[in-house]
């Protein structure tokens, strides 16, 4: 359902399932429940003017607000309803790029190789293996992530625990959705892991090796999409006064809650290397014998997106995501 406000007048544009059309026959539409998004509007379109009504006429006048029938289309980024009148701070989710092994994206993407071929390509094109994934890599780089609050406040266990815990919001569990597409799993980091630093400032971090998460029975934020749950662990990297800040190692600037880290397996279809044909996926889903570094090396990729969210805050993450294969010269 989506509406419009013209002219004092608004209008609903709405479309009904067959049990709301003979309930609307009958006399007996009822609408119990609602929820909130803003996926249709483009916030690129705000030109920034001091003029407020005039901000929001750019933005409104360039997006689109219409129905649609596709049930994991209707609501992607919903506005979430808390109860609680005493939060200070919401957590949101961060990638974090801080340690070697942790994966850093490349411009807009973060590449994901299909093949050891394609990764000896990319970390002499890249100079570093912190700049790709490898499909269903247990112990090589990762796609690490933390909840936390962004607020530059106090960083230490009191924070965490009245301003995160206390308040219902440490996300210990993450859905991750995935095109199902493209992707066979995920893995994930073990209990077993540890996201801390010492009081002396130095991390104490191990992730891995990964496991295989297999999927859920979830509603799928997009089309196509399957959606795994996986457990976090606590992240306990805390302001100590020492002389190496906290913040070279996590990602927020306030208190944090938990992080975990994780891998892609890619479908068996796509892994197949320079000299195997290609796959018809590259062809329909992304683009083909591409020059990407320099030199003759020619590449196939497709781009892809994964959301990461948490079951307690309801904050979500998008992450692009480029599949990325070595073509040949």
């Amino acid at each position: 359902m989506a509406y419009k406000d013209t002219s004092g007048t608004i209008i609903i544009d709405a479309v009904i399932t067959e049990l709301g059309r003979k309930r609307l026959a009958q006399g007996d539409l009822k609408i119990t429940k609602f929820a909130l998004g803003d996926d249709e509007i483009d916030y690129r379109r705000f030109d920034g003017n001091p003029d407020v009504n005039h901000k929001q006429q750019t933005i409104l006048s360039q997006s689109l607000f219409e129905a649609t029938s596709e049930e994991s289309g209707i609501i992607n980024h919903g506005l979430i309803d808390i109860e609680r009148q005493d939060l200070l701070y919401i957590p949101r989710i961060k990638l974090n790029n801080k340690l070697t092994g942790f994966a850093i994206p490349t411009g807009s993407f973060y590449y994901l190789s299909v093949n050891s071929e394609t990764s000896k390509k990319l970390k002499s094109a890249f100079g570093s293996t912190d700049y790709f994934l490898e499909t269903n890599s247990v112990s090589k780089t990762k796609l690490v992530f933390e909840s936390g609050i962004e607020n530059n406040i106090n960083r230490d266990q009191k924070n965490r625990e009245s301003l995160i815990l206390n308040t219902g919001l440490l996300d210990s569990y993450f859905n991750i959705y995935c095109d199902s597409r493209f992707v066979e799993n995920v893995l994930t980091a073990p209990q077993n892991s540890v996201f801390k630093n010492e009081i002396n400032g130095l991390p104490k971090v191990r992730f891995g090796p990964l496991k295989r998460v297999v999927p859920v029975s979830l509603s799928a934020v997009v089309d196509k999409y399957n959606a795994y749950l996986i457990e976090s662990i606590p992240n306990h990297i805390f302001q100590y006064s020492s002389a190496r800040d906290d913040r070279t190692i996590s990602a927020f600037d306030g208190p944090r809650g938990t992080a975990g880290a994780i891998n892609l397996k890619l479908l068996p279809e796509l892994l197949g290397d320079s000299s195997s044909t290609r796959n018809q996926k590259y062809i329909i889903f992304g683009k083909i014998d591409q020059i990407l570094f320099g030199g003759s090396d020619k590449y196939d990729y497709i781009d892809t997106s994964i959301y990461i969210e948490g079951l307690s805050s309801k904050a979500r993450l998008l992450i692009p995501i480029r599949i990325i294969r070595h073509a040949g010269t």
